[in-house]
């Protein structure tokens, strides 16, 4: 088995304490799921700074329309919507990006894992009824 390393800190382990396999999948699994959990954090932030961008932006517009009366209070809580809600965005999709390319690479490592397992048939075709 080719040795492995520790890809936060880039050391191999010391020789003799390699993860089996079996270990290593399911650490793989853990971090997949947890990073699945995430990414969907990330889509409820998003939708939430969506809808405060345009919920602000939809307010500046009826401010100079004369729609809303004006306050001036109300145009700077609905400039700090747009920007607040655009800077989220921008920054929460980055990150579920980030995330689901750390997802694809644990779930090519944990199929190269699974290639190199060596399964055993259970039970034969010709003793069904």
């Amino acid at each position: 088995m080719p040795q492995q390393s520790n890809r936060t800190n880039g050391h191999s382990p010391p020789p003799g304490e390699e993860p089996e396999s079996h270990d290593e999948m399911a650490r793989l699994e853990a971090e997949i799921e947890a990073r699945s959990a995430a990414i969907e954090r990330c889509r409820k932030v998003i939708l939430i700074s969506k809808i405060a961008a345009a919920g602000g932006g939809l307010t500046i517009i009826l401010l100079l329309l004369g729609i809303i009366p004006s306050d001036a209070t109300l145009l700077v809580i609905s400039i700090a919507a747009v920007l607040g809600g655009l800077v989220v965005l921008g920054s929460t999709t980055t990150t579920a990006g980030q995330l689901a390319d750390a997802v694809k690479e644990a779930e090519a490592r944990r199929a190269a894992l699974i290639g190199t397992i060596s399964l055993t048939v259970v039970g034969d075709e010709t003793s069904r009824h």
